[in-house]
C-alpha cells in the first residue's frame, strides 16, 4: 500500500473513531510511521485501539508553522482555563542570546546618553551662537521630534526585509555623522547648523530598534521583565550623559583647551560620534540576526516541512480605544522625563548660579539614583504583580504622589534642592515603571502579526512626549513645573481606570 503525500499539507485532525483509515494523518516529524505501526498492529490483533489524545498544533518560535503536541481532554482543558502569560508554549520562556540582547540595550543607553549629553551646555551653546533659551529647547526637543519620523522609517524598512544588522548600521552612521556636525557647529557659526545636527541626529535615534527586537525574540513570560531591562537602562544613559558632560567640562579646562574644534561646548558630540563607532565595531562581532516571520519553514536537514493551518480570511483589527488608553502613559513617561531633565538644569543655571559641572553632576545623580531605584524595583516587584494593568496604575498613581514634594513652598535653596531631589527620584521612578508596563502590555493586546506596528505606534508616542517635554522644559517655573507633572500622572491613571476591564491580553498574542 503506498500513498503520496505532499510536503505540505493542511487537513483536519483525524477523528478518534475514524480507525479504517488505510493511512494515518503525517503531522510533525517521525509521527506519521510511529501512528502507522501501531494501526496496522491493532488490526493484527484484533484489539479495539484506544481513544487517541487530540493533536493540538502550537506555533513554532517565529510564527512559521506549527509544532505538533498531544494532551489529554483533561490536560487540554487545564491549558485552555490558564491565563495567557502561563500557556505551556514552546515560545512563553523564549529568551535571545544575552549577547545579542546587550547590544540591543546598549543601543538604548548610547540613545538616552545622546539625547541628554548636550543639556548641560545646551544655553551656552546657543548663546554663543547668538540663539535664546526658546532656540535652546527647540534644539534639545528636535531629537525625539524628528525620533518619531525615525520610528516610521525603522518600521518600513524592518517591513521590507531589511535586517537587523543593516537598520541599525544604517543608524549608527547617521549618528556618527549627526553628532560630527554638532561638534562644528561651532566652526559655521550658524545657529541652525545645531538644528540640523539634532535633527540627524534624532532621525537615527533607532528609537524602535529595541522593543521590536524584544517583541520579536522574547517571550510573553518574560518580556514584562526585559522591558524593566530596557526601562533601567534607558534612564542609566539619561545618568551618565551628564556625567560625560561634566567629566568633559572639566578635562577640557584643566587641559585650558578652548578652541572652535574643541571645547565643552563641542566636546560631547566628538565623544558621541566616537562611541557610535567604536559600537558599529562590537556590533558585527557579537550581534545574531533573530528569526524573522519571512524565515523559511523547511527543516533542512530532513527535508520535510511543518504543516500550517490556513490564516483567517477576516484580519485582526487593532483595539485602538485599548491601545491609545495604554501608549498614553509612554507619552506621560517621556514628557516627564524630558521636563524633569531640562528643568532642573535651567533651575540650577540660572536661579541658583551654579556651573555647568555642578548642573550636570545634580542632573547625573538624580537620574542614577532613579534608575537603580528602577531597576531593583521592578525585579523585586514584578514577580508579585498579578497583572501588567495593575502595574501600570499604580505605577500612574505614584508619580502623581512622588511630585508633591516638587511644589513651590517658598523654601530657602538648601530645603528647596532637598525637596526637588526627593520629589524628581519618585517621580522618575514612578513614570519610568509606568513605561515598562505600557511597552509590555501593548504588545499583549494584539495578535502576534501586529505586534511590529503597536511596537512602531509605542515609541512615536514616547518620543512625541520627550520632544514636548524639552521644549516646555526649558519655559517652566517652580510655580507650574509641579502642578504640570501631578495633572498628567493623573489623568493618566484616570484614563487607565476607566478602560481597566478591556485592558486584557489578546487570545492570540505571542
Amino acid at each position: 500500500m503506498s500513498k503520496t503525500i505532499t510536503s505540505r499539507l493542511t487537513v483536519p485532525v483525524p477523528s478518534p473513531r475514524s480507525v479504517s483509515d488505510p493511512l494515518p494523518v503525517l503531522l510533525g516529524r517521525g509521527v506519521g510511521l510511529r501512528s502507522l505501526l501501531e494501526e496496522e498492529e491493532s488490526k493484527a490483533t484484533g484489539g479495539n485501539p484506544q481513544e487517541e489524545d487530540p493533536v493540538v498544533l502550537l506555533p513554532r518560535r517565529g510564527g512559521l508553522g506549527e509544532i505538533p503536541q498531544t494532551h489529554s481532554s483533561k490536560n487540554q482543558a487545564e491549558c485552555q482555563s490558564l491565563p495567557l502569560d502561563e500557556l505551556d508554549e514552546p515560545t512563553a520562556g523564549l529568551m535571545p542570546p544575552w549577547t545579542s540582547l546587550g547590544l540591543i540595550l546598549y543601543t538604548t543607553f548610547l540613545a538616552g546618553a545622546g539625547l541628554v549629553i548636550v543639556i548641560p551646555t545646551a544655553d551656552d551653546y546657543a548663546e554663543r551662537l547668538e540663539a535664546g533659551q526658546v532656540f535652546s529647547g527647540l534644539m534639545m526637543g528636535s531629537v525625539p521630534l524628528f525620533a518619531t519620523i525615525g520610528v516610521v522609517l525603522n518600521y518600513w524598512q524592518l517591513k521590507k526585509k531589511w535586517s537587523f544588522k543593516s537598520v541599525i548600521y544604517v543608524n549608527c552612521f547617521g549618528a556618527v555623522c549627526g553628532n560630527v556636525l554638532y561638534a562644528l557647529a561651532g566652526l559655521t557659526k550658524w545657529k541652525w547648523t545645531l538644528l540640523m545636527a539634532r535633527a540627524l541626529i534624532g532621525l537615527c535615534n533607532g528609537l524602535v530598534i529595541g522593543p521590536l527586537y524584544i517583541s520579536r525574540s522574547v517571550g510573553l513570560l518574560r518580556r514584562s521583565e526585559v522591558m524593566f531591562y530596557v526601562s533601567a537602562v534607558s534612564t542609566l544613559g539619561y545618568a551618565v550623559g551628564p556625567c560625560f558632560a561634566w567629566a568633559l567640562a572639566v578635562f577640557v579646562k584643566e587641559l585650558r583647551i578652548e578652541n572652535l574644534l574643541l571645547d565643552s561646548d563641542t566636546a560631547p558630540g566628538w565623544l558621541m560620534a566616537a562611541l557610535y563607532f567604536a559600537f558599529m565595531l562590537l556590533f558585527v562581532l557579537l550581534f545574531q540576526e533573530p528569526e524573522t516571520d519571512a524565515e523559511s519553514d523547511i527543516d533542512e536537514s530532513e527535508g520535510n516541512r511543518v504543516p500550517t493551518i490556513p490564516s483567517s480570511a477576516r484580519p485582526e483589527r487593532l483595539p485602538v480605544c485599548a491601545l491609545i488608553t495604554c501608549l498614553w502613559p509612554l507619552s506621560v513617561a517621556g514628557f516627564v522625563n524630558t521636563s524633569c531633565e531640562v528643568f532642573i538644569v535651567t533651575l540650577a543655571q540660572r536661579s541658583w548660579g551654579w556651573s555647568i559641572s555642578a548642573s550636570a553632576l545634580l542632573l547625573a545623580g538624580l537620574m542614577a539614583t532613579a534608575g537603580v531605584i528602577n531597576f531593583l524595583t521592578g525585579r523585586q516587584l514584578l514577580p508579585h504583580m498579578k497583572s501588567d494593568r495593575a502595574g501600570l496604575l499604580a505605577s500612574c498613581l505614584c508619580g502623581a504622589l512622588g511630585s508633591l514634594p516638587v511644589f513651590d513652598f517658598g523654601l530657602t535653596e538648601g530645603a528647596q534642592l532637598v525637596c526637588l531631589s526627593v520629589g524628581l527620584v519618585l517621580l522618575l521612578t514612578a513614570v519610568n515603571m509606568a513605561r515598562a508596563f505600557s511597552m509590555s502590555l501593548a504588545t499583549k493586546l494584539v495578535p502576534g502579526e501586529l505586534k511590529p506596528l503597536v511596537n512602531m505606534q509605542s515609541m512615536g508616542f514616547q518620543a512625541m512626549g520627550r520632544g514636548a517635554g524639552a521644549v516646555f522644559g526649558a519655559l517652566f517655573t517652580p510655580a507650574t513645573f509641579a502642578p504640570v507633572q501631578m495633572g498628567l500622572c493623573l489623568m493618566a491613571a484616570l484614563v487607565f481606570a476607566t478602560c481597566f476591564a478591556h485592558m486584557k491580553p489578546h487570545k492570540k498574542a505571542t
